[in-house]
């Protein structure tokens, strides 16, 4: 059973391509689920392409799709060192909170980190390698204006997620199966999640890999 692209809403499709102009290093693709279909039952470490497990068949049509995106660098693939573990959302975002609440949303936290950035400060609470970090620090940095980012990361997170709730079913892969990887084991960081919303019935792949 092949995975489909969903079509997406034209405010997504704008809010994608302005990323990607303004820096952005995080690639998504988005796919429809067949409510009705079997997508379980399947070893994640199988070499088998065609994997019935959702998140793995979304993960190769997800790698399939990357490929054109970077010609000609040829990617390569092992499906045996594959693997991976599912996450909350609060370690998919990269978000360590300790103490006082300081904003009540990732987006709230995103405004804050963009501002301490743009004012060349540091931002006093961490973050660890999640999807904050990926999308609001690239390698080159994001050349947008503070409200132009926040604007752009909020339209693509309510469209693919609907805002980040336990609904959302999250897994972190390993970056040891693909030479895409390599740029980003440099110093940035290389990820790659797949994110099923059930009350959408799409999975969201979300991959990035860069250095300066």
């Amino acid at each position: 059973m092949m995975m489909e692209p969903a079509t997406l809403p034209a405010e997504l499709e704008v809010a994608l391509m302005q990323l990607e102009r303004g820096g952005g290093a995080v690639h998504y693709f988005v796919f429809e689920v067949d409510a009705e279909a079997d997508w379980h039952g399947s070893d994640l470490h199988s070499s088998d392409w065609h994997s019935s497990d959702l998140h793995s068949r979304a993960t190769f049509a997800g790698f399939e799709l990357l490929k054109p995106q970077l010609e000609p660098y040829q990617l390569t693939l092992e499906p045996k060192l594959m693997s991976s573990a599912t996450v909350s959302v609060e370690t998919f975002l990269g978000v360590l909170r300790a103490g006082k609440e300081d904003f009540d949303s990732p987006s709230g936290y995103l405004s804050a980190k963009i501002a301490a950035l743009s004012k060349n400060g540091s931002f006093s609470h961490p973050i660890t390698d999640g999807y904050l970090y990926a999308f609001c620090e690239p390698p080159y940095s994001l050349q947008l204006a503070p409200n132009e980012a926040q604007r752009i990361f909020d339209t693509i997170n309510a469209h693919l997620f609907g805002g980040f709730t336990d609904d959302l079913e999250i897994r972190r892969w390993s970056d040891n199966w693909s030479n895409f990887f390599e740029a980003g084991l440099e110093w940035w960081g290389a990820f790659w999640w797949t994110v099923h919303n059930h009350t959408k019935n799409q999975i969201v792949v979300l991959t990035a890999s860069a250095t300066d």
